[in-house]
């Protein structure tokens, strides 16, 4: 990855250029998904649904008329690799045009993508927490912790002297396209936003968080999927 080099002159990263693109649709992001679902109108050129699979067919139902489905094709080739992608139940926000007398969907740019089978709980294997995908848009990460402190009574199975705390953090997260067979991760709260890669597999994930200030990966988060 390139840093800033002699002269402070910075030559900005594939990933920074999305940042700048997308960071203002982040914002809007979360209210748009949730009048999406609940039926609301989108804007002109706004086309949100979930994709359906048919073989190598990709449809889209929408919330106003779940039981419709419309095919979905774009122009570029980029937006159709990105819809192979996706599978059954995923969540689609992209710009384009529907057209119901053909029953069809034509995209002109995918912006956010919400996975459906990144929904619920992990395990941190290397940072030792847990990681919970509510919904296509919040997420906690709790993280266990065993700190010297003490202790009174401690627990049967605790060493004496420790206690277990269970810190939470909450955020808002979209999901992009990238390039490769990664997403761009962006997660959010009160006090700043950050930016990763997120790759999936059948019972794993893998985060790698992204430092604003050198484009380097800061952090690593491997994840195994915890049964129901």
């Amino acid at each position: 990855m390139q840093r800033i080099t002699q002269g402070f002159h910075f030559d900005p990263h594939p990933s920074f250029m999305i940042f700048t693109q997308t960071v203002m649709k982040r914002i809007l992001f979360t209210t748009l998904i949730l009048l999406s679902i609940s039926g609301g109108a989108w804007a002109q050129d706004q086309v949100s649904g979930f994709i359906h699979r048919f073989g190598s067919d990709v449809l889209m139902s929408f919330p106003s008329n779940a039981t419709r489905l419309y095919r979905v094709n774009s122009i570029h080739d980029e937006n159709n690799r990105i819809l192979q992608r996706l599978e059954e139940g995923d969540f689609v926000m992209a710009s384009g045009q529907i057209f119901t007398a053909t029953g069809s969907v034509s995209l002109d740019s995918i912006d956010f993508v919400g996975l459906r089978r990144i929904i619920g709980m992990w395990n941190s294997v290397n940072t030792k927490g847990l990681v919970n995908f509510k919904s296509y848009t919040d997420v906690n990460m709790y993280s266990l912790l065993w700190q010297q402190a003490p202790a009174i009574n401690p627990p049967a199975n605790n060493t004496p002297g420790s206690v277990m705390t269970e810190p939470r953090r909450s955020f808002k997260y979209t999901v992009t396209p990238a390039n490769g067979n990664d997403w761009v991760l962006f997660l959010s709260d009160e006090k700043e936003t950050q930016m990763g890669y997120l790759s999936l597999g059948a019972q794993t994930a893998r985060i790698q968080m992204v430092s604003s200030q050198t484009g380097d990966v800061s952090k690593v988060i491997e994840l195994q999927k915890l049964a129901h």
